[in-house]
């Protein structure tokens, strides 16, 4: 039997959002230097184009959500030079 929902086993860019988002390091790291901080943690070039483009909609593209889903995201996590 199929799962309704297949996700991912691993997500590099979701672990790294929810990274930013508990912790206050990383947060300041991802403002201060963003595609540093994104290489170090492993994201590859796909995924740091992607949260760097600012765009909800391919952000949740390269996650792979829909773009409804991809509302709850936050601005700080898709555009660290707002």
């Amino acid at each position: 039997m199929a799962n309704l929902i297949e996700l991912p086993l691993k997500n590099g860019l979701i672990e790294y959002l929810n990274a930013i988002d508990s912790s206050v390091i990383m947060l300041e790291s991802h403002k201060n230097d963003p595609v540093s901080t994104m290489a170090n943690f492993g994201l590859n070039q796909v995924e740091q184009v992607a949260l760097l483009s600012g765009n909800r909609v391919v952000v949740a593209t390269v996650v792979g959500i829909s773009a409804q889903d991809a509302s709850p995201l936050d601005t700080i996590e898709i555009n660290p030079f707002p």
